[in-house]
């Protein structure tokens, strides 16, 4: 789960600026994890999304994964697929756009990220 290019050099700053924390000696970002210095990156990816979607949120770009569920008449019975939206707030909406259908969660989350950095990419090049 990464994001590059000036995306990357935006949440990086919006990190720091955020949560008072900073880079290491080598330059690494990280933050304080119960007195350890722990380098942002090297989360597990599900720890990361929180993250990274507050920082898209900051940015007014929404993500949304949504499960579609299986129901037999009493109750749900599995996830048949994931629809995942990615939206820029106050912009006008493309009714027209394919939403993404993905079949497991990691799978949306990727697929979120490449689209939210698209926009966010599209901000930063204005």
């Amino acid at each position: 789960m990464k994001i590059k290019g000036k995306t990357k050099d935006d949440f990086e700053k919006w990190f720091i600026n955020d949560h008072k924390i900073g880079r290491d000696s080598m330059g690494i970002l990280c933050f304080l994890m119960k007195g350890v210095l722990v380098p942002f990156w090297f989360l597990p990816k599900s720890m990361q999304w929180g993250v990274l979607v507050d920082y898209f949120d900051s940015c007014e770009i929404h993500i949304d994964i949504h499960p579609i569920l299986d129901y037999n008449n009493t109750s749900y019975t599995k996830v048949l697929e994931y629809i995942v939206i990615v939206v820029e707030l106050n912009k006008e909406v493309d009714f027209n756009r394919e939403d993404i259908e993905v079949k497991s969660r990691p799978q949306a989350r990727e697929n979120a990220l490449i689209k939210a950095q698209e926009i966010r990419e599209t901000q930063l090049n204005k």
